[in-house]
C-alpha cells in the first residue's frame, strides 16, 4: 500500500514540474538536470513548493525552493519529508 502511495506521489511531482517547468516527460528522467536550465526562477521556484504542498498536503520547511537544484532535489526534498 505505501509503494502505491508513493508511485502516486512521484506522478503528482512529475505533473507539476512538467506544468511549471514546460518541459517533456523524458527531461524528468535526467535527475541531475538543472532546474535554471529549464528556465526555473526563484518565482517559479516557490510555485512549484506551493504546489507540492497542495496537492501532496506536505509541509515544506520554510525556504525548500532553494534547495531545488536539480530534478533530483525535488524528489529528494519530498522523499525526506514523507519518510
Amino acid at each position: 500500500m505505501a509503494r502505491k502511495k508513493q508511485t502516486n506521489h512521484k506522478e503528482t511531482i512529475d505533473a507539476i514540474l512538467i506544468e511549471e517547468l514546460d518541459i517533456e516527460r523524458d527531461e524528468l528522467l535526467i535527475p541531475n538536470a538543472r532546474l535554471a536550465d529549464f528556465n526555473a526562477d526563484d518565482d517559479t521556484l516557490a510555485y512549484i513548493a506551493v504546489r507540492l504542498e497542495d496537492e501532496l498536503d506536505i509541509e515544506l520547511p520554510d525556504g525548500a525552493e532553494s534547495k531545488f537544484i536539480t530534478v533530483a532535489d525535488v524528489y529528494n526534498c519530498i522523499s525526506q519529508i514523507q519518510s
